[in-house]
């Protein structure tokens, strides 16, 4: 109903903190959200997304990052974070594409990934995406 409600254009222009923290939305709420963020002007004011602790995986991610490698999806966002979920090196790797991407969260300043399971390869993608 929340991701539903953000989709809507217009409905959220002043929203600047989404915090969904703890909340178990697992990939397909990630992917609920992501497809309502996906819409152009969905949540233009955005600039805190927290989806900490979520049981969230490589798919929802995967999810996440298409989104937000989207051209003015996410121009505002400055902090991310991803911190206590499921995520691996698949979904590392799309983040790090997604944020490599030119024109895509150009404002983001923090990105937290502690406590996933992301390996060697992720982290060299990210590092690559980001430095």
């Amino acid at each position: 109903a929340l991701a539903a409600a953000l989709g809507r254009k217009w409905v959220a222009t002043r929203l600047s903190r989404v915090d969904l923290c703890g909340n178990s939305i697992r990939d397909g709420g990630a992917k609920a959200l992501a497809a309502a963020l996906a819409h152009g002007g969905a949540c233009p004011s955005l600039r805190q997304l927290y989806l900490d602790y979520n049981c969230i995986g490589d798919k929802g991610a995967e999810a996440l990052a298409a989104a937000l490698g989207r051209k003015w999806v996410a121009t505002r966002l400055s902090r991310v974070d991803l911190c206590g979920n499921s995520i691996r090196d698949g979904g590392a790797k799309a983040l790090a594409a997604a944020l490599a991407h030119g024109g895509a969260c150009p404002s983001l300043r923090q990105l937290y990934l502690d406590y996933n399971c992301i390996g060697d390869k992720g982290a060299e993608a990210l590092a690559a995406a980001l430095g």
